[in-house]
């Protein structure tokens, strides 16, 4: 009956040792990345290796959900998903990764759409519990473009970039 009443209380000790510590966590790690969050990001304008920079802000919200995350941008006064289904989250402590990537078809098709690959990524860092830092770049690589400009024609490689902060609003 000793051992039992030993064993019981060991098991009870150990679980309240583990929430104390997730509670900690949470506490320190700023409660994590879950929720909506709201904010713009202003171009990095200057950092334009080898193609291209950004100019002007941008509005986004994220919606964070585990390791899955809608993104939006504003147009026109209101949020529209960008890349629906395609974006993931990866976290760990206070920093995390938004990331999403997608490509067309390996040949043009009859709109002249096609050959290009795109990755969007955002890389964030608690402010505090109620705010984020990040940075934004976007990088297009059309390999069915020449990769830098020839005469008049476009360039087939490009980065955008810009900065920001976001506040938790849900």
């Amino acid at each position: 009956m000793r051992i039992i009443l030993i064993v019981w209380m060991l098991l009870v000790l150990s679980c309240c040792g583990t929430t104390a510590v997730k509670e900690n966590n949470e506490v320190l790690y700023l409660g994590g990345f879950d929720g909506v969050w709201d904010g713009y990001f202003n171009g990095n304008v200057g950092n334009e290796y080898p193609f291209s920079s950004s100019e002007g802000k941008v509005v986004f919200r994220f919606e964070i959900a585990g390791s899955e995350a809608k993104v939006y941008a504003m147009r026109d006064g209101s949020y529209r998903e960008v890349k629906p289904g395609k974006f993931k989250v990866i976290a760990h402590k206070t920093n995390a990764i938004i990331y999403a990537m997608d490509s067309a078809k390996d040949i043009y098709d009859e709109t002249g759409y096609g050959g290009w690959v795109e990755t969007w990524n955002f890389t964030l860092t608690h402010g505090t519990e109620g705010s984020l830092y990040g940075t934004f770049v976007r990088s297009v690589n059309n390999y069915l473009l020449p990769s830098a400009p020839v005469e008049n024609e476009t360039s087939g490689r490009f980065f955008y970039s810009y900065s920001g902060e976001l506040f938790k609003v849900n």
